[in-house]
């Protein structure tokens, strides 16, 4: 307070000296003083006037004073607070990324877990798909019956459209590996297809090797062997091998029709109780031991009608119902078969009982070739009819659960029904040793894409031995 009364004082002296300078007028000296004179009216006046003039000035200047202090702290408050919602919102932004990623740790850590559980799981698979082919080792065992873990429907549906698709042109397409060797197993190597993989060649030299890393040359030589023993004298076979975890599939020839005779079964009644129905007598029987007469009492009692949604919810596009039996395609059994494992992925007793009767297997290369290791549950169709070669057809469809990654297999053929099951069933062989090599490589490549990978890949999943 004592230096703004001093600075006024002196701003007061400063404005009266120069309002003298500017009127012309002398200083002001007291009556009495000495060298004084009495000051006239006037000059009483103009003096009073000065100091009102100051004094107003004063006041203003004052008043000024005052006002400015709180407009200059506005910015310097507005500056403070946006500062402090900065760190706040850099503080947010901070434990939010910090959530993020222990949200991803976690699920890199279970996505670990759960790949090496698949992992012990593939390689014990490995190990009985060996002890089958070699007597002299010892014997794993096969998986628990279990409810099956449910498919990836959206990977099966893409890796569909990319089969559908091979399918539609294959009729127009000739192998080359066909015309070089002539020889029919050759040719089934050469219209060998992989789907939803990384690669798929789309012209395949003598050996399928867009494969990943390449099939190991035994079931290069399996699979040579038992599509020989499936063709000679002229037959034909078409296969799809798809698994139910990653979507990945093998095919050859899937779009080729053949006749289902008692394949179609299975697929029936999985429309029947896809309706709501309980799982009967009739229909375990139709199943169990492929009755005709129980299978014909259905169709009887509840008609084509269900049957006919069903085919169409399926996705099928070549399969002819017009009566109990049909031909449809290796790719339409497989639409069917996939839709039907929504039903055996359930809980519940009838899932229970339904898995229990598909696992009886009669007449089923599937079952005979793999119900040691595996838990297998299938339906097959066969029929000898020399009137016809058509109805000369051999056929097996159904679930393997080698307790890593299950996967659906249909094979069908115009083998002759007596003669069929031995050379599908070395077919089946050689197929589950390359849907295990599939899955050792979606396996690598799983692995690969974790945070934690560059484990070399021998070191991860051993080489099935050759």
């Amino acid at each position: 307070m004592k230096k703004r009364a001093a600075a006024a004082a002196v701003l007061l002296l400063a404005l009266a000296a120069v309002l003298l300078l500017r009127t012309g007028k002398r200083p002001f000296v007291r009556p009495g003083a000495q060298g004084g004179a009495p000051r006239t009216e006037a000059e009483s006046q103009d003096e009073a006037q000065d100091k009102s003039e100051v004094r107003s000035y004063i006041e203003a200047d004052a008043g000024a004073g005052s006002s400015s202090a709180p407009a200059k702290a506005a910015p310097l408050s507005a500056l403070a607070k946006s500062v402090a919602e900065s760190e706040a919102l850099r503080t947010e932004l901070l434990r939010k990324q910090a959530a993020a990623v222990e949200a991803a740790r976690k699920r890199a850590e279970k996505k670990a877990a759960l790949l090496a559980e698949k992992e012990a799981a593939l390689n014990a698979a490995c190990r009985a798909a060996d002890a089958l082919e070699d007597p002299a080792l010892s014997f794993p065992g096969k998986p628990e019956v279990r409810a099956l873990p449910g498919a990836d429907l959206a990977a099966a549906q893409s890796t569909f459209s990319q089969i559908r698709a091979e399918a539609a042109s294959s009729g127009q397409k000739k192998s080359r590996t066909s015309e070089k060797s002539g020889s029919a197993a050759a040719g089934c190597l050469g219209e060998l297809r992989f789907y939803g993989m990384d690669k798929t060649a789309d012209d395949m030299p003598e050996l399928p090797y867009d494969m990943p890393h390449g099939m190991s040359n035994r079931t290069v030589a399996q699979l040579r062997d038992a599509l020989d023993a499936c063709t000679e004298n002229g037959h034909s076979v078409g296969f799809v091998l798809l698994d139910l975890t990653s979507g990945e599939a093998a095919a050859c020839r899937a779009g080729a029709k053949y006749y289902s005779a008692s394949m179609i079964k299975a697929p029936y009644i999985f429309s029947l109780l896809d309706s709501g129905l309980p799982l009967d007598g009739h229909m375990e029987e139709a199943i169990r031991i492929s009755s005709n007469s129980d299978y014909n009492l259905l169709t009887e009692k509840y008609g084509r009608a269900v049957f006919r949604r069903y085919l169409d919810e399926a996705g099928t596009t070549n399969t002819e119902w017009a009566s109990r039996y049909s031909e449809t395609t290796p790719i339409d059994m497989t639409r069917l078969w996939l839709r039907g494992e929504t039903l055996l992925s359930r809980n519940g007793s009838r899932a229970a009982k339904l898995r229990d009767v598909l696992q009886a297997g009669y007449g089923s290369a599937i079952k005979a070739a793999l119900g040691k290791s595996c838990v297998t549950y299938s339906k097959a169709g066969w029929i000898s009819y020399d009137e016809d070669p058509r109805y000369n057809v051999y056929g097996d469809a159904g679930i393997v659960d080698d307790g890593a990654f299950p996967y659906i297999l249909v094979i069908m053929s115009d083998l002759d029904s007596t003669e069929g099951i031995s050379p599908v069933s070395r077919l089946v062989l050689a197929l589950n040793r390359l849907h295990l090599e599939m899955m050792r490589a979606f396996l690598y490549r799983e692995q690969s894409r974790l945070p934690s990978a560059g484990i070399p890949y021998e070191n991860r999943i051993p080489e099935i031995s050759e």
